[in-house]
């Protein structure tokens, strides 16, 4: 379901002129990685999910950062 859904985001992101910077990764760093290594969060408690619940953690948002940054520098 989650191949599906990025797959439509993608495509929504090209009919618009955009791309999307990384479409799946390896569930690595998914909401049930170990505090610290997750991009996003379930609860919001844990270390660096700043009390904030299903969002995009610390790490998760300075990865998504980064991937932005490497785009436009490569364009």
């Amino acid at each position: 379901m989650q191949r599906r859904l990025n797959d439509e985001v993608a495509a929504a992101a090209a009919r618009a002129g955009f791309i999307m910077l990384n479409r799946w990764q390896d569930g690595a760093n998914s909401v049930c990685a170990p505090d610290g290594e997750r991009y996003v969060t379930a609860t919001g408690l844990g270390p660096g999910d700043e009390g904030v619940a299903y969002h995009p953690t610390l790490t998760g948002r300075e990865y998504s950062a980064n991937l932005i940054a490497e785009a436009f520098l490569a364009r």
